[in-house]
């Protein structure tokens, strides 16, 4: 279910990298580059955090086979699987309420034309492929 260890081992050094990056710049440049430290910085934790969670779940795994049948049982389980369906429907109704508020926000605190655009177009750029997936599916079922 889980990818290999060396996987995780690698994304792990690769995160590990990326906070060296970050602290590297945050101690030479300071203020001057702080939104890239900040991106640095933030991959890094996500990477080492995320690998270090994996590769505790991957032993897991290994000490407990029959944990590993259950838990692939359970994913593909068809009520599950409906589950799990309808609770990122649910999410994907939030966000779109969600990235209109967020819309209105730029627009009250007067931030510039193409932020309030490129949010506005991830809205309908969201309801064209809820349309779009919504007719696909209904021919294939």
């Amino acid at each position: 279910m889980l990818k290999q260890k060396s996987f995780y081992i690698g994304t792990l050094i690769l995160g590990l990298i990326h906070l060296a990056i970050g602290l590297i710049l945050a101690i030479q440049f300071g203020e001057e580059v702080r939104p890239t430290i900040g991106v640095f910085i933030g991959i890094g934790a996500g990477l080492s955090t995320a690998s270090i969670v994996n590769m505790f779940m991957k032993h897991l795994e290994d000490k407990n086979p029959e944990m590993l049948e259950q838990n692939k049982i359970n994913f593909y389980d068809e009520r599950n699987t409906f589950i799990r369906y309808k609770a990122k429907a649910k999410v994907a109704d939030f966000m779109q309420y969600s990235i209109i508020g967020i819309a209105y926000v730029t627009i009250m605190i007067s931030s510039p034309l193409w932020v309030t655009l490129l949010i506005v177009g991830i809205f309908v750029m969201y309801n064209i492929l809820v349309i779009y997936f919504t007719n696909k599916y209904q021919k294939e079922l």
